[in-house]
């Protein structure tokens, strides 16, 4: 579950529940919700807009690179979508209904020059994973190197 979705809950649970059903402040659930309440918040923000554990996973996987992008709203990072497969077959002769696909984020501009430059090439791409990744990037794969295979 995305830390997102832990905030809005956080949120819910606040003023829906307590707000709802506690409105008496000398409760102890009201009143000990609402005072611990800001700090959990102030955490999960602050974790969702950094991101936690950049180094969930590491790994490697082969394919083609079929698409590379700069997108975003506010924060911009570079986005890309491989056709993930382990033999050097190329896409076009493979069944398009089961072809599985893996989308990638780099914010790093040389590492998005040199997978724009093996587009259409089989390639290995190294990735650390995120737990929870940060707002300036879009999956939770981050790019860490790509190397020609053919």
């Amino acid at each position: 579950m995305e830390l997102t979705t832990i905030t809005t809950l956080l949120f819910a649970i606040y003023f829906g529940f307590f707000k709802l059903f506690c409105e008496d402040d000398d409760s102890f659930g009201y009143s000990y919700i609402s005072k611990l309440f800001p700090f959990l918040l102030a955490i999960c923000l602050i974790a969702d807009i950094h991101g936690i554990a950049p180094d969930f996973a590491e790994g490697t996987r082969t394919g083609y690179v079929v698409k590379g992008s700069y997108k975003g709203l506010f924060n911009k990072s570079y986005e890309g979508l491989m056709i993930a497969t382990a033999t050097p077959t190329p896409p076009v002769q493979q069944n398009a209904e089961n072809v599985p696909t893996w989308r990638f984020s780099t914010l790093d501009p040389e590492m998005m020059k040199k997978i724009e430059a093996s587009e259409g090439h089989f390639v290995k791409i190294h990735y650390r994973e995120w737990l929870v990744s940060p707002v300036t990037i879009d999956s939770t794969y981050e790019v860490t190197g790509v190397e020609n295979l053919k």
